[in-house]
């Protein structure tokens, strides 16, 4: 029997590297490449399913999608970097569960872009 919280952080550290590789994915998708399309229209609904809140989803396009630092990130929302960062971990954390729930036992290992 697994460990569901070793379990949960493994889909912790998969959604956080996709995450990362977010902008990979979009170059990808405007190259017409369809598995990313797929990967980033499934992001898209977990975010949604996560019920992020506005904190949280503003951290995660700061960093993500306008490619900030923690910091500019603090500077833009009015609070510290380590605001910014137990923000950002706990929409993770709400991502990481709805991959869970919907089964991505592997969260497709393609989340690794080159």
């Amino acid at each position: 029997m697994t460990d569901n919280s070793e379990e949960t952080e493994d889909y912790t550290q998969k959604t956080k590297r996709l995450l990362r590789n977010y902008p990979a994915f979009q170059a990808k998708k405007y190259a017409g490449d369809f598995e990313a399309t797929d990967i980033l229209l499934d992001l898209e609904r977990a975010v949604e399913k996560a019920k992020l809140t506005g904190r949280q989803a503003e951290a995660l396009r700061y960093i993500y999608e306008e490619d900030m630092t923690q910091v500019a990130a603090g500077e833009r929302m009015g609070v510290s970097q380590q605001t910014v960062i137990e923000t950002y971990e706990r929409a993770v954390d709400k991502i990481a569960e709805v991959y869970e729930q919907w089964g991505h036992k592997d969260a497709k290992d393609e989340l690794e872009a080159e």
